[in-house]
């Protein structure tokens, strides 16, 4: 189903649609896929990033700090979405501006 991001709370499992790129409106985790975003607006970086999936490994909590390379922040634009096995690239909502 598709809702507007006021929608969103942490804990959502969202689809990162292929296509366009757009700006994330809340913090994610990738739990499948890998991205390439711009995150200029955060960081002044002019290079794009590329993200990837969580490491499936339940000893290790999850730290939006230490899992940079996983995290997608608010106000990044995702510029590329790229799947791994031809399924949907998902995220787990972490914080919205709520």
């Amino acid at each position: 189903m598709t809702l507007p991001s006021k929608e969103l709370v942490p804990g959502d499992v969202i689809i990162l649609p292929a296509g366009s790129s757009y700006v994330m409106e809340c913090d994610a985790a990738l739990i499948s896929g890998n991205c390439t975003v711009d995150e200029s607006m955060l960081t002044g970086e002019s290079v794009p990033i590329t993200k990837v999936t969580l490491a499936e490994d339940p000893s290790i909590l999850f730290s939006a700090n230490t899992h940079k390379n996983s995290t997608l922040f608010c106000g990044t634009r995702v510029l590329h979405v790229q799947t791994t096995d031809n399924a949907h690239v998902k995220a787990v909502v972490l914080r919205t501006g709520k």
